[in-house]
């Protein structure tokens, strides 16, 4: 049997299009773009928890879509942040008991640590404007910077000591 991944994504992959090619590899976790529809399934009852942070969590399933011959099931967990913005995920991993929804909005709060530390890199060293145009050029610049980003967190973490 092949592997298979688990997609972590943001909101423009929340799409109908998308979470159905990250299927035919594996299964998915990704945030709900506003402009996609979800329908809640009357026939399972929603869950809620308190997460870490004592926020409440809405957990339900359903499907995706306005168009029943397009409609997709999903599993919609929502947590509604401090600053109002309510968070909302969506996964083909529909069993609830097995993949609760608090590791899930823990493992994509990983994936937004993630993307904290590309931004600071871009502002760091200033990517705006890469050195070349080639893919190799991409390549060389991303790890070089990456490789000083790591050295200047190890010098942080010493000089912390």
């Amino acid at each position: 049997v092949g592997k298979r991944w688990l997609f972590v994504a943001d909101r423009q992959y929340g799409d109908l299009k998308q979470p159905r090619r990250f299927l035919e590899a594996g299964e998915f976790l990704v945030r709900l773009p506003l402009r996609v529809t979800f329908l809640e399934d009357p026939a399972r009852p929603l869950r809620r928890h308190v997460d870490r942070d004592e926020r409440q969590v809405v957990e339900q399933w359903g499907w995706i879509g306005k168009d029943p011959s397009q409609r997709l099931e999903v599993r919609r967990i929502a947590v509604s942040r401090q600053d109002g913005e309510e968070v909302v995920l969506i996964t083909s991993l529909m069993d609830g008991d097995r993949h609760g929804a608090l590791d899930l909005l823990e493992l994509y709060r990983e994936r937004w640590t993630i993307e904290n530390v590309f931004r600071e890199v871009v502002q760091t060293f200033g990517l705006k404007k890469l050195i070349g145009s080639r893919p190799l050029a991409m390549v060389f610049q991303t790890s070089f910077c990456m490789l000083l980003y790591n050295m200047v967190q190890s010098q942080r973490q010493l000089a912390a000591q």
